[in-house]
């Protein structure tokens, strides 16, 4: 109860003294990658850099409880929601409350929250959010006609997109701004790359010989450590021959007992000697980018990995067929997917939905990296355009 009463104290101390300034919000899922031991959110941790190189005063704040306290933001209101909540406060009320301490002069949000679209809305203050995976037309929550359904007071000021197709689906609700993937685009642009070079994960990375072929999971709990068997049989056959990454989702490498239970996952079904040339607990909080700069190809049940791994022009296959067709669990009316899933990076041959039949171990040797798909010219003009934005007078989005 002291503790929780001294953080409480922290969190009200901490919103009054980070008044006035460019607010990153994240979550403990967010934070899953290190930087001189320190655990960081790679989305906010880059905003933060490039807004102070703009002399733009900004803060990363904590929305959710985080127990490791390796972790690196500046201060949190996760005490103050779950105060709100135990007297059984409104969560707009909440976010009321927490805003007028607060006073922010924008905020940026890497996780969806209607309440906070409402109220900062109301309160005439800039919301933007931040997209942080795909965003599709058929996505339950982001897709254009989901979205449409929403009166404008629902939602945010801007948002701050990968790319041209992810930025259509808020087209004509609010302010859209391509600003790419600022992490992804900084080790394109040989900007964060010296920061990890020392770190020893990488230098195991760099070390590898055989070509790279990244595997990456996805989070959903009806496949989290699920390896299809012929995936299984495909890297068994060829861990002689190419250096087998595999990369667990944030969400789901941040629990020990998740962690615990896919590495029983690999004892059952690899040797001791197998699994010896299989890594994943080594390489799974290095940066994404990093690793993509090694990768000869990537395969994934059905990750957005997909769109960064073209970023950097390599090619995708995708295993999971059904996300295209229907959702991750093939339902009639998906939780998400859908046939707009990865459609630039398919139709443009940077993606392979997988078929039966498919030869995967050929298919890997005819990978090569093809041009990045990636526009940083726009990028950075579209990034000038959100920091005029954010800095200037709220205007609420007209779409007549």
């Amino acid at each position: 109860m002291i503790s929780f009463f001294i953080s409480w104290i922290q969190s009200v101390f901490g919103c009054i003294k980070n008044r006035q300034q460019h607010i990153i919000f994240i979550t403990g899922a967010d934070i899953n990658t290190f930087l001189n031991e320190r655990k960081i959110s790679p989305f906010a941790f880059v905003l933060k850099k490039k807004l102070e190189a703009e002399n733009i005063k900004s803060k990363i704040s904590a929305i959710t409880i985080i127990d490791d306290h390796n972790c690196d933001y500046d201060f949190s209101v996760a005490p103050l929601m779950i105060f709100f909540e135990k007297i059984k406060l409104k969560r707009t009320t909440s976010w009321k409350l927490i805003l007028m301490l607060l006073r922010p002069k924008a905020l940026i949000v890497i996780d969806w929250d209607i309440a906070l679209n409402k109220v900062c809305n109301s309160k005439k203050i800039k919301l933007y959010y931040l997209q942080h995976g795909v965003i599709a037309s058929d996505h339950m929550y982001f897709g254009k006609n989901t979205l449409r359904n929403f009166s404008t007071e629902y939602l945010p000021y801007g948002f701050l997109s990968w790319d041209d197709v992810s930025a259509k689906n808020f087209e004509y609700l609010c302010m859209t701004h391509v600003i790419g993937n600022q992490w992804n685009n900084g080790f394109f642009e040989n900007t964060f790359s010296e920061w990890f070079n020392c770190d020893e994960a990488a230098l195991t990375l760099n070390n590898f010989k055989k070509p790279i072929i990244l595997l990456t999971l996805t989070w959903g709990s009806h496949h989290s450590y699920i390896i299809p068997d012929y995936m299984i049989a495909v890297i068994r056959q060829t861990l002689n021959i190419y250096t087998w990454v595999i990369r667990l989702h944030p969400v789901v490498y941040m629990k020990k007992e998740n962690r615990d239970e896919f590495e029983q996952f690999l004892d059952k079904n690899f040797t001791l000697e197998e699994k010896e040339k299989v890594f994943w607990k080594e390489l799974s909080t290095l940066p994404l980018p990093l690793i993509l700069t090694k990768t000869k190809t990537h395969i994934t049940i059905e990750s957005s990995v997909v769109i960064e791994a073209a970023q950097f022009g390599i090619t995708s296959l995708i295993l999971n067929h059904l996300v295209i067709q229907y959702g991750p669990n093939g339902e009639n009316t998906p939780p998400y997917g859908g046939p707009s899933y990865f459609k630039k990076e398919i139709n443009q041959g940077y993606a392979l939905v997988y078929k039966k039949g498919l030869n995967i171990i050929d298919w890997i040797s005819q990978q090569k990296v093809k041009v990045p798909l990636i526009d940083l010219e726009k990028n950075n003009m579209e990034w000038e355009k959100f920091l005029l934005s954010s800095c200037s007078s709220y205007k609420m989005y007209n779409n007549c």
